[in-house]
């Protein structure tokens, strides 16, 4: 893949993909803190660190300090949004590890059994990574309190797992990271995902509204 000759190519296109994605999920955040119903971002800062790797994993970090340091505001408790960050790092730098480790990444996703495995080592699991040090970064710093840490930590995890199981197939098929048969076959699984998420952001912003 050319963009992998480039480091700098590599490292714009994580940081400013990754920063996209965040204010979308940030648009989806479930009061009092500031976790996410979905977070988009986790998918793609998984993607692309299966993919690129290193450059990836530090375009990850720094975005997601950037896009949370500027959601929190208050700029005397910066160390927590240096935490999420990390807390993106290693959810990407586990992801990675987790596939390439089981040889399920880079591999033809033509297998229910590759598919399923992908996902649920670069959601499920190390979503646990993100939300565990996400919501304890929210408690130390203030932002919520310990008694909220299972509501905040299942919703967090949630959010990054659903991220992951949306957002990942199509960063994966859109950066031709994995071998498909055909352009239709590539449009027939990242159309239906991206269908599926705008169901889900509008009937998320719908209800917020309400509220």
């Amino acid at each position: 893949m050319k963009l992998s000759r480039n480091v700098i190519v590599v490292f714009l296109l994580c940081f400013f993909g990754y920063l996209a994605l965040a204010k979308l999920g940030l648009l989806l955040t479930v009061p009092p803190g500031i976790s996410s119903a979905i977070w988009p971002a986790a998918g793609f800062g998984a993607a692309v660190a299966c993919i690129f790797g290193t450059p990836a994993l530090i375009a990850v970090f720094l975005s997601a300090f950037l896009s949370n340091l500027t959601l929190l505001g208050n700029y005397e408790t910066w160390w927590v949004s240096l935490l999420i960050g990390f807390a993106a790092f290693v959810q990407g730098w586990l992801a990675r590890r987790l596939v390439t480790q089981r040889k399920v990444f880079p591999h033809r996703l033509d297998k229910e059994w590759v598919v399923a495995k992908l996902l649920f080592f670069c959601g499920p699991v190390s979503c646990l990574a993100s939300a565990l040090i996400g919501v304890c970064s929210l408690i130390s710093g203030g932002i919520v309190s310990g008694a909220e840490f299972p509501f905040q930590f299942v919703t967090w995890w949630m959010g990054d797992s659903i991220g992951v199981f949306i957002f990942l197939p199509i960063t994966l098929f859109l950066l031709n990271a994995v071998p498909m048969s055909s352009t239709r076959r590539r449009l027939s699984v990242v159309v239906p995902l991206i269908t599926a998420f705008a169901a889900c952001f509008i009937s998320l912003r719908m209800a917020n509204a309400w509220e």
